[in-house]
């Protein structure tokens, strides 16, 4: 009996398992490209992205999107969960995705993180 178990184990243990990533960025929105995660942190000053649009608890980058879109920017960054910034241009040196790691507070995937936007642009 023993012997047939432990011939079993290797069976299980080679079956592929999902891997699920809740850090995963999310999609970018409709009309929307998504440009990757992106270091820019200069206290309102001399930002990559210096529209500061808002901080809100229902932050998403659909919403941060539209927000930056109706004030005429090219570019949306969603950041630190709560927070959306708008600019004409990409800036900040470009950081692994995993650095864009806190979670919006009320969609799924992430929005940002400390001193990191999750940049979207117009298509």
């Amino acid at each position: 009996m023993l012997k047939l178990l432990l011939l079993s184990l290797p069976l299980v243990a080679a079956s592929p398992m999902p891997e699920l990533d809740a850090r995963a960025p999310p999609s970018a929105p409709a009309g929307w490209k998504s440009h990757g995660c992106h270091f820019d942190c200069y206290d309102g000053m001399n930002r990559y992205l210096p529209h500061f649009a808002y901080s809100s608890n229902r932050n998403s980058p659909r919403k941060c999107t539209k927000a930056c879109a109706a004030a005429g920017y090219k570019f949306a960054g969603v950041q630190f969960g709560k927070e959306c910034w708008c600019g004409n241009e990409i800036g900040g040196q470009l950081t692994d995705d995993s650095e864009c790691f806190v979670k919006c507070p009320k969609s799924r995937g992430t929005c940002g993180g400390p001193c990191r936007n999750f940049i979207y642009g117009l298509a």
